[in-house]
């Protein structure tokens, strides 16, 4: 399947979303119809996972390490 250049491009980036929003918009399909779409091409052409598909997983270990790491100050500091 021909895919639009700028579908292509969100694949490629990473921007899944993105390029489902894309491909709903040009060919009238639904979301499941787009997912499939988007997943065959990044089977089809071998496009390794990008961080950008994993919206904010490093950065939750690191609220959450930051947030442990100041109540232990908070609560250690002030108990002693």
């Amino acid at each position: 399947m021909k895919l639009e250049e700028d579908v292509v491009d969100a694949i490629e980036s990473g921007q899944m979303i993105q390029a489902m929003k894309l491909l709903r918009e040009y060919k009238n399909i639904n979301l499941k119809e787009a997912r499939i779409i988007v997943n065959t091409y990044v089977r089809e052409k071998n496009i390794q996972s990008s961080p950008a598909e994993l919206p904010g997983r490093a950065g939750l270990i690191g609220l959450l390490l930051l947030l442990a790491i100041t109540g232990y100050l908070a609560f250690g500091l002030g108990a002693g």
